[in-house]
């Protein structure tokens, strides 16, 4: 992803700057800096581009709200998880603990969670791999002092699966539809693409 290059991005401005002193010519100088004045443009054309296709500023000129904002797909938010984390924060006890299923961003989440990023494996991988029925998954989940689970069904149809093997996924659905309980639900017009969150109380 490009900003995982933006730590480089100094020490390429020096590098720049090194190369600009560099050339001797003066119209080759001139030619350079126009160049990078073209580049520097064109990036800022696509910051703009980006932020207004993000309907940046909507909330900050109170053309909506924060929630409202939060709570619907954007070309660069998709997908969206808020209302679910919203719920949590306002209907969980203060103790509840939540492991976060498909789903990687919590910055607004109040209590405390097991959220994985797109690059570790999420722990109920591991609890799957080593439980044999619904039963055993669900004493290891409450041993982790887990109340709630946040998933986000709309992530799980984009990618096609679950973040585990077949008979984990077989596992993991069991002890839904067994041992817990639907407690939130957030559809969007088509859920499958956009936007569709859950959350289950052990």
């Amino acid at each position: 992803m490009p900003r995982f290059f933006m730590p480089m991005l100094p020490f390429l401005a020096v590098a720049t700057a090194a190369a600009l002193a560099k050339i001797a010519v003066p119209a080759a100088r001139r030619a350079f800096c126009w160049l990078l004045v073209v580049c520097c443009l064109a990036n800022c054309g696509e910051i703009f581009g980006n932020w207004f296709g993000i309907e940046g500023g909507a909330v900050s000129l109170g053309l909506t709200t924060k929630e409202e904002y939060l709570s619907r797909p954007h070309p660069m938010y998709n997908m969206p998880y808020y209302p679910a984390v919203k719920y949590v924060n306002e209907n969980t006890p203060p103790d509840a603990r939540v492991l976060f299923i498909v789903e990687s961003r919590s910055y607004y989440c109040e209590r405390d969670f097991i959220a994985a990023s797109l690059f570790a494996q999420n722990p109920i991988s591991a609890w799957t791999a080593v439980s044999r029925t619904p039963e055993e998954l669900l004493r290891r989940l409450r041993a982790e002092k887990i109340t709630h689970l946040l998933v986000n069904r709309a992530q799980i149809a984009h990618r096609g699966e679950l973040p585990f093997d077949k008979r984990g996924e077989e596992l993991f659905y069991a002890l839904v539809s067994k041992h817990l309980r639907l407690v939130f639900e957030n559809k969007g017009p088509d859920p499958s693409q956009a936007q569709w969150v859950q959350v289950y109380s052990l």
